[in-house]
C-alpha cells in the first residue's frame, strides 16, 4: 500500500512504519569519495518518525548511483529528483571554493608560522602542516564538485534541492505540496 516498512540496526535491530503521505522529504547523501566510487545514500525524514526534528530515517544505507533512480522509482515514485533549472554562475567559482582556498593557505602559513618560531621542530611542523592541509585539499574537492552539481530544480510542482554542507553533497527532493513559501 502506501506504508514503508523500513529495517535498520546491526546489533540492535529496529523496524519502523511510515506512511508515505507523512514523509516530507527524501535526501540523498554523498561523500566526495562516494561520489567518485559512484555511491549513494538515502535518507527521508516524515512526521512523528523520530524524536528529534533534524533527524533523518536512512532508507538505503548505500547503493549504487546508476541504481538509484530505478529503486527510488519503485519505493516513492513521487520523490524522483528532477533536472535542475537555476544553477550557480560561471563567475561565482571563488564564492563556492573561497573558505576551502583560505583553510589550505592558513594551514600552509601556520605550518611556516611554527616552522620559523621552533626551527628545531620543522620535522614536526611539517607533519602538522601536511595533516592540516589534506583535509582542507578534500574539502576544495567537494567545493568543486558542489560547484559542478549544485542548484534548484522545479519539475512537475515538485522541488530538487542539490548543494553541499560540510564535506557532504546532498540531493533534497521536496514535493510541493510540503513548501510554504519560496523566496
Amino acid at each position: 500500500g502506501r506504508v514503508l516498512s523500513v529495517y535498520r540496526g546491526l546489533f540492535n535491530l529496529r523496524s519502523t512504519l511510515v506512511q508515505a503521505d507523512r514523509i516530507r522529504f527524501v535526501q540523498i547523501r554523498e561523500t566526495a569519495a562516494s561520489r567518485l566510487l559512484g555511491l549513494g545514500a538515502v535518507y527521508l525524514h516524515a512526521v512523528g518518525v523520530s524524536r528529534k526534528q533534524e533527524d533523518l530515517l536512512p532508507v538505503i544505507p548505500v547503493v549504487r548511483t546508476e541504481h538509484l533512480p530505478d529503486l527510488l522509482r519503485g519505493l516513492l515514485p513521487e520523490f524522483e529528483p528532477g533536472p535542475l533549472t537555476v544553477r550557480p554562475a560561471d563567475r561565482s567559482f571563488l564564492r563556492f571554493t573561497g573558505p576551502a582556498l583560505a583553510a589550505m593557505a592558513g594551514a600552509v602559513g601556520g605550518g611556516w608560522l611554527l616552522g620559523q618560531l621552533w626551527p628545531e621542530w620543522q620535522p614536526l611542523t611539517g607533519w602538522l602542516t601536511l595533516a592540516g592541509l589534506l583535509p582542507a585539499v578534500w574539502f576544495f574537492v567537494v567545493r568543486v564538485i558542489d560547484w559542478q552539481s549544485s542548484g534548484i530544480g522545479y519539475t512537475n510542482g515538485d522541488f530538487t534541492l542539490r548543494y553541499s554542507k560540510r564535506f557532504y553533497l546532498h540531493t533534497v527532493v521536496i514535493p510541493g505540496r510540503n513548501v510554504v513559501g519560496v523566496t
